[in-house]
């Protein structure tokens, strides 16, 4: 990912790169942070799971798989309702699909050696 850069110099670097001057042709202003703005970014969810990868610096996340029963019932109501010119309830049903999708759950190993 390469060495942090701070905010303030890529502001001044960008500026420069247009051919203007930081403080002369182009003020930088410190608003700090707006309402709904992010301070930090997280990088995955509650169900997915995190484990070290063989690169010290890298770590590997997974999630369960999506339902193929639950999707293709999902895909023959989309269809349905595509059939039956429901456009509003075509863009309600993607969302929730998109936005909640319902996952296979996976054993964990212990569980696995409890069925076996």
């Amino acid at each position: 990912m390469g060495e942090p850069v701070g905010i303030m110099d890529l502001a001044e670097q960008m500026i420069r790169l247009s051919g203007k001057e930081p403080g002369r042709d182009v003020q930088i202003e410190i608003v700090g942070a707006r309402p709904g703005e992010k301070l930090h970014e997280e990088l995955w969810s509650d169900g997915e799971q995190v484990r070290p990868s063989t690169h010290p610096a890298i770590l590997q996340v997974t999630r369960a798989p999506i339902d193929a029963v639950w999707l293709e019932s999902e895909l023959r109501e989309l269809e349905r309702l595509i059939e039956a010119n429901e456009t509003l309830e075509v863009v309600g049903r993607l969302s929730a699909i998109a936005r909640d999708p319902q996952r296979v759950q996976l054993l964990s190993p212990a569980e696995v050696r409890e069925t076996v």
